[in-house]
């Protein structure tokens, strides 16, 4: 430390000249210090001490940078005192009071820096492109300038070269844009069908319209055309533009999509603008469906999904406490408590008998569980399924010209629907059902329906259930749509930031609660209510898909699938 710290070398001499050589280490010693040194590096990455590791080899580097400067040092002071001690300057005791204060010690005959070498100008010929090299290099050939002719034809190979890679670059740049385009389609795509495989009515199927098992066969193709897409955005990353092959679209096809076509749900020129296409969609297929007019209306609450769940805040608290022998490989339970802020009841006895509903003079409760839950690695998948009474419920809003029927559409203005996001020890009822009859079929869009009414256990005494987020939707939306749908970030309160997830919702009312102030879609022509087209360009936006598993080396083969 002190040899680095006399950054000059005169600086060591002096201080030689003063007190002698035995006051510094010698050459050999500083070399068997970073021996030392060096086999302590090895010991260290062999007990997996990368850190140490690299300190101690970091510290023999420079023992050794020193003891090559000592070493240079002495030679040069042998030199001079083979000489004569020409160069050796008489040291007073003002000059040794400087040493020693720190102080440089002015010479008279200083001995005067090496000049340094400048690096030559780069060849102007690498800047320029290799064609314009490659005439010049054919021209030196024809003069018989052999010499130079061989050289600028190095120049050439690398000139060339470095265009090749820069072009992969630009090839890799494009592709990876267009996937990504074309993956952002797929997202959007993929909620529109999900809506779409909700809200159609298999009751009321028409002409033109099609049916819930033909939209879950494009949900499916969508959802894994976008892993192709990733996987071909992944391969072009790690491999190189010619590990993707991406053939061109075939036009033409049903409008069902039995050719094993995608279709593309797009909006209709007679929305407004700003209209969301899932609230546009949603509302035709509400118009077009049928209605008991019993004199009541349904609100029906709908949870399509929860999603990145993962990065929610309060949960990664909850399962940091946990021992990870109880956590690993195992997907947290999640009720979502819903409430209603108006006096509304079940329009389904059985099934508000079945979930022991809490009702009250002014609200409305309702309970959601996931269908399925599984893990995979760090993050939670929760599916909801559209048969799933756990899934979606209704509620009877009174339509008559009673007093309640007016004080509901009054209070519509400032009530809201609050869905609250709970960790739960307890099983879900999907889950208890699965304990108690394992032979029993699981209510889902993935896997069928089931024969039998799942009941909802009661809730133990040890249960304990942990707040992850809310969400509020505000009802006055029902009043001039029939549709509220969308993603909603949950939050602690309206006033925080998000705390991570979101929650896909469907609020539905049929029919209209009030024609004055309805603004929506009136439409109840199935071939109107909806565009499914296979030829239409990819260039819709969405929020980003969740991660796929990664890419192995094969060639990834991509197409575009006949859309």
């Amino acid at each position: 430390e002190e040899l680095e710290a006399m950054e000059k070398d005169e600086e060591i001499l002096e201080f030689i000249q003063v007190m002698g050589r035995s006051a510094l280490p010698t050459v050999e010693q500083l070399q068997e210090v970073a021996m030392q040194q060096q086999k302590q590096a090895l010991d260290f990455k062999a007990a997996g001490n990368i850190n140490m590791a690299k300190v101690s080899l970091l510290d023999s580097k420079r023992s050794k940078a020193q003891a090559e400067r000592l070493a240079f040092i002495f030679q040069r002071l042998d030199n001079v005192e083979e000489n004569g001690n020409t160069n050796q300057v008489a040291f007073s005791s003002q000059d040794l009071e400087a040493l020693i204060e720190g102080k440089s010690i002015q010479k008279e005959n200083p001995v005067p820096a090496k000049a340094k070498t400048q690096a030559p100008p780069p060849d102007p010929w690498l800047s320029k492109p290799s064609a314009e090299i490659k005439q010049e290099v054919l021209r030196l050939k024809n003069e018989k300038q052999v010499k130079e002719a061989t050289r600028l034809l190095q120049i050439f190979k690398q000139v060339l070269q470095k265009e090749k890679q820069q072009e992969e670059a630009e090839k890799c740049r494009k592709l990876a844009e267009g996937l990504s385009k074309r993956l952002e389609t797929c997202v959007a795509q993929i909620r529109l069908w999900q809506y779409y495989t909700w809200f159609c009515d298999a009751g009321n199927m028409q002409e033109g319209q099609l049916s819930s098992q033909q939209a879950q066969e494009q949900y499916t193709r969508w959802t894994d055309y976008a892993r192709k897409c990733q996987q071909a955005i992944h391969s072009i990353q790690k491999n190189g533009s010619a590990s993707v092959t991406i053939s061109s679209a075939k036009q033409g096809g049903d409008h069902d999509g039995s050719n094993g076509a995608l279709l593309v749900l797009k909006g209709e020129e007679s929305d407004k603008e700003g209209d969301d296409v899932v609230v546009s969609m949603v509302e035709r297929m509400m118009n077009s469906s049928s209605h008991s007019g019993d004199g009541s209306g349904l609100l029906e609450v709908a949870v399509l999904g929860i999603f990145k769940m993962h990065e929610n805040e309060k949960l990664q608290k909850v399962l940091s406490k946990q021992k990870d022998d109880e956590s690993k490989g195992i997907c947290p339970n999640l009720r979502i408590e819903c409430k209603v802020n108006l006096p509304l009841q079940n329009a389904d006895p059985q099934n508000d008998q079945s979930h022991q509903h809490e009702q009250s003079p002014s609200a409305a409760h309702l309970f959601f569980y996931p269908t399925v839950s599984q893990r995979q690695g760090s993050t939670f998948q929760y599916i909801f399924g559209p048969s799933s009474q756990h899934s979606r419920q209704k509620l009877l809003v009174p339509r008559d010209d009673s007093k309640q029927s007016k004080t509901i559409l009054r209070r519509m203005e400032t009530k809201s629907v609050q869905l609250s996001v709970y960790y739960t020890t307890q099983a879900s009822p999907m889950q208890q059902q699965g304990k108690d009859n394992p032979k029993s079929s699981i209510s889902s869009w993935l896997f069928g329906a089931s024969h039998e009414t799942p009941k909802e256990p009661a809730k133990p005494d040890g249960d304990s259930s942990v707040l992850l987020g809310k969400v509020s939707v505000d009802m006055r939306h029902l009043l001039s749509r029939n549709c509220v749908a969308g993603d909603y970030p949950l939050e602690l309160s309206s006033h925080e930031k998000p705390v991570g997830g979101s929650i896909r919702l469907g609020l539905c009312i049929r029919p209209c609660l009030d024609l004055e102030r309805y603004e929506g879609c009136r439409e109840k022509n199935p071939q109107q209510s909806w565009s499914t087209k296979n030829n239409s360009p990819l260039n819709s936006t969405t929020q980003p898909v969740s991660p796929q598993p990664p890419l192995d080396d094969r060639q990834c083969q991509l197409s575009d699938q006949n859309i």
